[in-house]
């Protein structure tokens, strides 16, 4: 008897011949935890845009999966990209530098937005291609033989990319293929098929709304600050000039109210912040609110910041994170009483 995966496995075979593509995770991570899907393939033909599930983590014309690292400093450690398949590497591209282009322009990198990178092909006409690569990380050369989770270099910042990640294309005869939805139907949402192998599959499990980086620090941060937030930013104290509590999402749909509460160790409000409803969907959102120091300094204890998504009256999300500030005295012990 087959099961559901088999079922799904036996059904790409059939619309795509005797040797489908079977994928592994292309990135050293663990999705969900410290690497995020920021992007699927549009499967929109006009000039709006709808990922495979019919959601819009997509933009026009977006013709891979981006697999987003937390931070910069996540990706400066360095997180390996893998083999997704056995194959041979074909174009190589490398020494391109790791930089935004919110610093250098559209321009800069014009007829190379690929960045860093390079392809794999695979038996039957497939193949894949790595993009926005580390300078100085690839590992492999053209006509090299590779083999499934083989490293080939590390996540990188380059080419046309605001964030770190992976931009991960399949292509088929020259065509492009979403892994996640191989042979899609008109009108259907989701996917009976996969190329992805059953672990991967498991882990990429669609997710609506996705909560990227949360935590304290002792001032507003502005986007570019959270990407590089270093572990110290969040070893506040008791006087520390402010506590701030921030959030920041990805895949936030149009409509969503996002409601951010931050509250005292005797649960008391300290501050609370209700954002607008988002007029259409955004492909990352920061929300923060905090509090100047009280002149005694912050009471030790227990800090608590909840965050909350709703769309048309119903809660979508919500996610809480909390910081213990000082040290809570207990009480000592009374003597022992003597006969």
């Amino acid at each position: 008897m087959l099961t559901g995966m088999s079922l799904a496995l036996l059904t790409s075979t059939l619309a795509f011949g005797a040797e489908p593509l079977r994928l592994a995770l292309p990135v050293a991570c663990t999705p969900g935890s410290d690497c995020f899907v920021q992007n699927y393939v549009d499967h929109d033909p006009s000039t709006g845009y709808r990922d495979y599930a019919c959601g819009a983590r997509t933009y026009d014309g977006h013709d891979g999966t981006d697999f987003r690292l937390r931070s910069l400093v996540a990706q400066r450690a360095g997180v390996a990209v893998l083999a997704a398949a056995d194959g041979v590497v074909g174009g190589v591209r490398d020494g391109m530098k790791d930089v935004s282009i919110r610093d250098t322009g559209i321009q800069a990198v014009k007829g190379r937005e690929c960045g860093n990178g390079l392809v794999l092909r695979h038996a039957g006409g497939w193949e894949t291609q790595y993009c926005h690569m580390a300078q100085g990380s690839l590992s492999v050369r053209p006509g090299q033989h590779v083999t499934l989770g083989q490293p080939l270099g590390k996540v990188g910042l380059s080419g046309l990319t605001e964030f770190p990640h992976l931009h991960f294309t399949v292509r088929r005869d020259g065509k492009f293929v979403d892994p996640f939805a191989p042979d899609p139907k008109d009108g259907e949402c989701g996917s009976p098929t996969t190329l992805w192998l059953e672990a991967a599959a498991a882990q990429l499990a669609y997710r609506r709304r996705v909560r990227l980086n949360s935590g304290f620090a002792d001032r507003m941060l502005s986007m570019e600050e959270v990407e590089n937030l270093q572990p110290e930013t969040l070893a506040l104290s008791p006087d520390s000039p402010a506590l701030v509590t921030f959030v920041k999402m990805i895949g936030l749909e149009a409509g969503d109210v996002a409601n951010l509460t931050l509250r005292a160790p005797d649960g008391s409000v300290l501050a609370q912040k209700q954002l607008q409803p988002l007029p259409r969907a955004q492909a990352q959102t920061l929300a923060l609110i905090g509090r100047k120091r009280p002149v005694a300094g912050w009471p030790a204890g227990l800090y608590r910041a909840d965050y909350r998504v709703s769309n048309d009256g119903r809660t979508v999300f919500e996610d809480s994170v909390s910081i213990r500030l000082g040290s809570v005295q207990t009480p000592a012990p009374a003597p022992a009483s003597r006969p």
